[in-house]
């Protein structure tokens, strides 16, 4: 997936807002985030947590991303850890 034009001003060596790349990451990715978390858990709501708690993990820790670009791959292995068979859920962040 294309990341978003708003992450691409990071190169430039300026660290992007964390309050409006979330909010453009969250309308890029929360739609397909839930969808892939549901076939792994089989239930939406269970979904939407899971999902949540990663933009949550993402938002706490901002400031210790590495590459602001990777976020939306951090979102989708954090979703993929809480939701995958064994995780027993969100059990902090893998930075």
């Amino acid at each position: 997936m294309a990341e978003p034009p708003e992450l691409r001003q990071s190169r430039v060596g300026v660290r992007p807002d964390p309050e409006e790349t979330l909010d453009v990451l969250f309308r890029t990715h929360c739609a397909g985030l839930v969808r892939l978390a549901m076939v792994l858990l089989g239930n939406r709501a269970e979904a939407e947590e899971v999902v949540q708690d990663a933009f949550v993990s993402l938002h706490r820790h901002w400031s210790t991303l590495r590459d602001p670009n990777a976020a939306g791959a951090y979102l989708r292995v954090r979703s993929c850890e809480a939701a995958g068979p064994g995780s027993g859920g969100s059990s902090g962040p893998a930075l």
